[in-house]
């Protein structure tokens, strides 16, 4: 798909008071009040395991009490700590080890009946605490008997359940927001990982919501639109990257009988795992028993090759002449191939250590692998700065053919004099906020004779932007059009960039400078079986 002459840039965010942002701020907040207060209830309910002082026994509700053992119960459960309503998820897992470790070491000194009694209950509190996979833990760790005989057939099906509920968890996540979704993976996450995973989730969710980044390029959100309604408060993994698996469990459609059940639970109502019974509070001030119920899936599971993405790149320049010239350069230059040197701006010297995903260290990383790849592989000119000065026309071969580097925020610097077809992009924040005046990049380029281009329309982080090694190795085998090594390494959708140029230019389809073996190994599956693509 191409987007043409005004085509507006940007999809702008919900505005704060939107009820899409307020009113899921209201349950979310109300969801993770109601999980401390379980919390609360769980912390009581293992204290009342202290050893009752005098008589040397344990005291807990595994059997039927009288009043003064329930009484006892009661003082026992009141030296449970009253948890900080802010509490976060680290921190209350740091209580809950200490209070463990506080109660255990108590009936370490009563009778054996009394100890077994007390172990019997402990794993079902780690359970409840982190769910089943506390539990694979605990049988991996040979920390619990399993409750199967079959030990092999006890892991073998709790890590099916948990592989299985990590699937649909995933393809929950990238569905939109809504209150019947949210429900669904409150239900899945207290099963897979307990209070502690629900709290993990719901702090995580209220940040997004309050951050709102649901703005979006109008170009990488049309990509999505043959799918269903998909998640909006932030950016959507790009499915059609190397780097996503787009035959994943979470990617195939639900089988029907998984689709729809008759009731979600709401979050005060989904059974703690491995507690045959749980509490939940009432307004009337009562208590009844919950009991676990399968969440509501009410769409797919999400996107897959059956249903495909959109590539989608832009025509726009400062003027129609520009955009026109960009079109006949990028037809007359696939009938003789690319010519020109290649220019590389990182901004350090190069560090052997590895780097995280979306730092500074990587981005650099890859321009140094695509140096030593060209190096390597082809008589292309090289140009590669290493220090934080910006490339001028003084330090550069002409003409250039490609170009890559950073970081100047939307200040142009003229340095080169470009190939005729050339392909160019900065890795600066917003240099697609514009794409017809200012110092912005992406404007800029295509006036000094550029055919394609690359920007943000927007704060985009680093870890938004393709892969400088992967994008243009896969441009110099000649083998795909631009708008596919665009897509193919860039990371996300609904996000920021935006492609600008002829998306079918093939600017190496004559003159090819790798062959498929040269590739990086990300890249080497897509050529090789492009057939399940």
């Amino acid at each position: 798909v191409v987007c043409c002459w005004n085509v507006p840039l940007r999809i702008e965010a919900y505005p704060e008071k939107s009820p899409h942002v307020t009113e899921r701020l209201t349950y979310l907040k109300q969801w993770r009040k109601d999980t401390l207060q379980r919390a609360q209830d769980l912390a009581e309910k293992l204290y009342s395991f202290f050893p009752a002082e005098g008589n040397g026994e344990a005291k807990g509700n595994d059997e039927a009490k009288g009043d003064d053992e329930a009484k006892g119960d009661d003082e026992a459960a009141s030296k449970a700590p009253k948890l900080d309503p802010k509490l976060s998820a680290d921190k209350l897992a740091k209580l809950f080890e200490k209070a463990l470790q506080e109660v255990r070491q108590a009936n370490l000194t009563q009778p054996p009946e009394v100890q077994d009694r007390f172990f019997r209950r402990m794993p079902l509190f780690l359970q409840a605490l982190s769910g089943a996979k506390a539990v694979q833990n605990m049988l991996n760790h040979q920390m619990i008997s399993p409750v199967r005989s079959d030990d092999q057939k006890a892991r073998i099906q709790l890590r099916q359940k948990i592989q299985e509920c990590e699937s649909k968890l995933a393809a929950l996540e990238i569905q939109r927001e809504t209150k019947d979704r949210d429900l669904a993976i409150v239900s899945l996450t207290v099963q897979n990982s307990g209070l502690l995973g629900l709290l993990t989730w719901l702090d995580t969710q209220i940040r997004l919501t309050k951050k709102n980044e649901s703005t979006a390029s109008f170009d990488s959100e049309l990509s999505l639109i043959l799918l269903e309604d998909h998640a909006i408060f932030q950016w959507m993994p790009n499915f059609l990257s190397v780097h996503t698996d787009q035959f994943a469990p979470h990617l195939q459609p639900l089988e029907e009988s998984e689709k729809t059940t008759d009731k979600t639970p709401a979050p005060s109502e989904v059974a703690l795992p491995g507690l045959e019974e749980t509490t939940t509070p009432s307004t009337a001030g009562e208590s009844k028993p919950s009991t676990p119920s399968e969440p509501k899936l009410v769409v797919s599971r999400g996107p897959q090759t059956l249903r495909p993405m959109l590539m989608v790149a832009r025509l726009e320049a400062p003027s129609v002449e520009i955009v026109k010239r960009m079109i006949d350069d990028a037809i007359a230059v696939e009938q003789t191939g690319l010519e020109g040197a290649v220019c590389l701006d990182a901004r350090w010297s190069r560090k052997k250590k590895a780097a995280a995903f979306g730092s500074y260290e990587l981005t650099d990383q890859q321009l140094y692998q695509l140096a030593e790849r060209l190096k390597q592989h082809t008589k292309l000119t090289l140009k590669l700065e290493t220090t934080e000065k910006l490339l001028h026309r003084e330090d550069c071969p002409a003409p250039v053919a490609l170009y890559c580097g950073w970081y100047a925020l939307a200040h142009y610097v003229d340095a080169f004099e470009f190939s005729r077809g050339a392909v160019a992009w900065h890795i600066a924040s917003m240099e697609a906020v514009y794409l017809k005046k200012g110092k912005f990049w992406c404007p800029n380029l295509r006036s000094h004779g550029c055919a394609a281009t690359l920007g943000a329309t927007f704060e985009p982080y680093l870890s938004a932007f393709p892969n400088p090694d992967e994008f243009y190795s896969l441009l110099l085998t000649g083998k795909c059009p631009l708008v596919e090594c665009f897509y193919r390494t860039t990371p996300f959708c609904s996000w920021a960039l935006t492609l600008v140029g002829d998306p079918l230019y093939t600017p190496y389809r004559k003159n090819p400078q790798l062959t498929d073996e040269q590739l990086p190994t990300s890249l080497k599956p897509l050529l090789k079986k492009q057939e399940r693509w």
